[in-house]
């Protein structure tokens, strides 16, 4: 679908929304999830482009729902991958890499199939070692702090042993990127470091469209803006970079979940000045709904419209 001239949103991804910026070259903006390197490659061609066209893939940030099939469209395209230079760090042959996240959605996963474990194992009648049930107990606990925020991984201890797959060794990024730098996309594609959600987020104004897409700086739950959930975020950054987003002149918002918002300006510049009072769990309880259907619709491929 595009969105605006030259600018198209690809629809039938699993995670994030994708963005193609079409111009000389392509451009693509996150990649959602693993398995959706073909979606992408169809798209390109319906336009009557080729996948060899694509020179750039921009990584917003570095979650999973929107790096998922980074690598495979890179292998496949030859594009250079694009982040920020806070996402990424040097492996051991200098080369930059994806800072490997501990995410809170994978850690809830974790801690679901770990209930779901313990549930069939009880029902099954299957007798559990007592030193076994307090180790799942223990770990489960654990994991629930880290996601809480109350308890940190040592992130070095953590990459040194993420270091040793070679999968990992696959996330090497081509290009690092620092806020204020120019990309020669679409009349000029401005990127705007907005920290917070993680500590390399990026948005990408483009001035000559007044288009600003937001990666996970902002929410569209269709009927109102919103700030991502501040697990293990850093909430005064954030804020900081919601006000600086409304100072930037545009007219339509994109962003990484929901559809896109024209004439945006003035709904962004009223979620900046409206800072949460009420504490995070208040807030999660009162959105339950909310987040339901954000995670289903996360999970869920949307249907292309033809």
């Amino acid at each position: 679908m595009e969105i605006m001239s030259g600018i198209h949103h690809i629809e039938g991804i699993r995670g994030s929304n994708v963005y193609l910026l079409v111009d000389d070259k392509l451009a693509l903006i996150d990649t959602g999830m693993a398995g959706n390197s073909d979606i992408v490659l169809k798209y390109i061609k319906r336009l009557g482009r080729e996948p060899a066209e694509l020179a750039s893939i921009i990584i917003t940030h570095g979650h999973f729902d929107h790096m998922g099939s980074l690598y495979k469209l890179r292998d496949i395209t030859g594009a250079q991958t694009i982040a920020h230079t806070d996402e990424v760090i040097r492996n051991r042959e200098g080369k930059y890499v994806l800072s490997p996240f501990i995410e809170t959605s994978q850690l809830i996963i974790v801690l679901f199939v770990l209930w779901l474990g313990r549930l069939a194992l009880r029902f099954s009648g299957i007798e559990i070692p007592i030193a076994a049930i307090i180790t799942l107990r223990v770990i489960s606990l654990i994991i629930g702090l880290v996601i809480l925020g109350f308890v940190s991984v040592p992130r070095l201890w953590f990459e040194r042993v993420l270091f040793r797959f070679a999968k990992f060794k696959r996330r090497t990024i081509d290009i690092v990127v620092k806020d204020s730098d120019l990309l020669p996309y679409s009349g000029g594609v401005h990127i705007v470091h907005t920290p917070g959600h993680t500590p390399g987020s990026i948005c990408l104004f483009l001035p000559k469209s007044r288009v600003l897409i937001a990666g996970d700086t902002i929410i569209n739950n269709k009927d109102r803006l919103s700030r991502p959930i501040p697990l293990r975020s850093n909430r005064d950054e954030a804020e900081e970079s919601l006000k600086k987003l409304a100072h930037l002149d545009f007219d339509v918002c994109c962003f990484g979940h929901g559809p896109p918002l024209y004439s945006a300006k003035e709904s962004v510049i009223k979620l900046a000045m409206a800072y949460p009072r009420a504490p995070l769990l208040w807030r999660i309880i009162r959105n339950w709904q909310r987040l339901v259907r954000f995670v289903i619709e996360l999970f869920r491929r949307h249907q292309i419209k033809e």
